[in-house]
């Protein structure tokens, strides 16, 4: 069997962790991000957001 060099080793075990990664900003990145954005604006799904600052 061929031995893995170093580069080769870091990128498997990149590429074992990127599932995680790609779960980890799709259900919680991109939520916590938006609710951050929906907190200064205003918006119900049929009107586009109108930005409300403090006052929502």
């Amino acid at each position: 069997m061929k031995k893995l060099g170093r580069y080769e080793t870091d990128r498997v075990g990149y590429v074992m962790v990127l599932p995680y990664i790609i779960f980890f900003l799709i259900f919680v990145g991109y939520p916590l991000i938006f609710s951050f954005i929906l907190v200064f604006h205003k918006w119900n799904i049929i009107s586009p957001m109108k930005f409300a600052g403090l006052y929502n």
